[in-house]
């Protein structure tokens, strides 16, 4: 399997692509960051719209676990928004670094509307990545991956992925 390293300066400069992609067509007043990997993402964005940033906690694989298909489409969201601000702007974000399956993000946007709909106006989605399999393809992300020769997708090892397995010595 392929990797594709991303060093940090790469992926600030990735995220100043996306904000000039969105703010092209778009201008959103609420940012919500799918948690844990568009924290990130969602905190440069919302800094850059100065819009207010909310957290939607989910899990799609199990801890310790890549996407496969005993987990496929398995995703759990938290039961609320984490935000500090009243009110939920009428024009959402929804932001995620990646679209593999395109899951999280198409069961993100159900929740967003179940929960938060009758204050929309537009909702919109962003990612990073996008993966050309994923069932979802978000309003706005800066690069696609598609699959190599042999059929399979190239991994995206982010910056903070060196703490996946990182132990601190006693």
């Amino acid at each position: 399997m392929s990797h594709i390293k991303v060093s940090w300066e790469e992926y600030f400069t990735l995220l100043e692509k996306l904000a000039r992609q969105v703010r092209a067509q778009y201008i959103p007043n609420q940012i919500v960051c799918i948690a844990t990997g568009g924290l990130i993402p969602g905190m440069v964005i919302s800094k850059i719209f100065k819009a207010p940033l909310a957290i939607l906690a989910a899990e799609s694989y199990p801890i310790g676990k890549s996407g496969t298909e005993a987990n496929k489409g398995e995703v759990v969201f938290a039961r609320d928004l984490a935000k500090t601000r009243p009110g939920f702007g009428n024009r959402a974000l929804l932001i995620d670094d990646l679209t593999d399956t395109g899951d999280t993000m198409a069961q993100g946007v159900e929740w967003i509307q179940r929960h938060y709909g009758s204050a929309l106006v537009t909702l919109k989605t962003a990612t990073v990545w996008h993966k050309d399999r994923s069932i979802f393809k978000p309003d706005f992300f800066v690069e696609e991956i598609l699959p190599l020769q042999d059929g399979e997708y190239p991994w995206i090892i982010q910056p903070v992925e060196r703490y996946e397995n990182y132990e601190i010595e006693a």
